[in-house]
C-alpha cells in the first residue's frame, strides 16, 4: 500500500512543472540532489537495520542496572521509531558526506562493512556533485564553451598530423587571432 501511495505522488508531481522557473542545469543538479536524498534514505534504513544498539527503554524494560548514559541516545534515538530513524539518517549523512563526526559509530563487523559501503556511496555522490556543478558553469558561457571545444579540436588534429612544435604554435596563434576577430 506504501507503494501504490509513493506512485500516486510522483504522477502528481510530475504534473507540476518548474521549466519555465528554473534553468535546465539547476534542475539537473535539484535532481542529482534529490537522487542523492533518497540514496541516503534507504542507507540510513539499511543501518537501522544492521545498528545492534538498545535503547534506553528497552535496558529498562530488562531490569538492568545502568548509569544514564548519553552516547545510547546519540547511538540510537530514543524509543520512538522517528528518532531512530533521525540517528540512522544522521549517521549516514554524516558518513557520506565526510568520514561521520565519531558520536556514531560502526562497532560490529557488519556496521564496520557497512559504514564503508555508505562511505564509497558518498564519494560517488561527491563526484556527480562535482561534475553536475562543472556542467553548470561551463553552460553559464556557452561562447566560451564552443571556443574550448574548437580548440582542443585543433590541437587533437595537430596531434594526430605529427605537426612540429613550432608549426603548432603558429597554428595556435593565429587561431586565437581568428577567435579573437570573430567574437568582436
Amino acid at each position: 500500500l506504501k507503494i501504490m501511495k509513493v506512485i500516486r505522488m510522483s504522477s502528481k508531481l510530475s504534473n507540476i512543472s518548474i521549466d519555465d522557473h528554473l534553468s535546465p542545469a539547476i534542475q539537473k543538479l535539484l535532481k542529482l540532489m534529490a537522487r542523492i536524498m533518497f540514496a541516503a534514505h534507504l542507507l540510513a534504513c539499511f543501518w537501522y537495520y544492521f545498528n545492534e544498539c538498545i535503547s534506553i527503554r528497552k535496558m529498562n524494560l530488562a531490569g538492568d542496572s545502568f548509569e544514564m548514559d548519553y552516547n545510547v541516545w546519540l547511538y540510537c534515538g530514543n524509543d520512538t521509531l522517528t528518532s531512530q530513524y533521525i540517528a540512522s539518517f544522521y549517521w549516514t549523512i554524516a558518513t557520506m558526506m565526510a568520514v561521520g563526526f565519531g558520536d556514531i559509530t560502526a562497532d560490529t563487523n557488519a556496521e564496520r562493512a557497512f559504514a564503508i559501503v555508505t562511505e564509497i556511496a558518498g564519494a560517488v555522490a561527491f563526484g556527480f556533485i562535482i561534475a553536475t556543478v562543472t556542467i553548470i558553469i561551463n553552460t553559464l558561457d556557452p561562447e566560451a564553451t564552443a571556443k574550448k571545444m574548437r580548440r582542443d579540436e585543433l590541437r587533437d588534429y595537430l596531434n594526430e598530423r605529427n605537426f612540429t612544435t613550432v608549426l603548432k604554435k603558429k597554428a595556435n596563434k593565429h587561431f586565437q587571432y581568428y577567435l579573437s576577430k570573430i567574437s568582436t
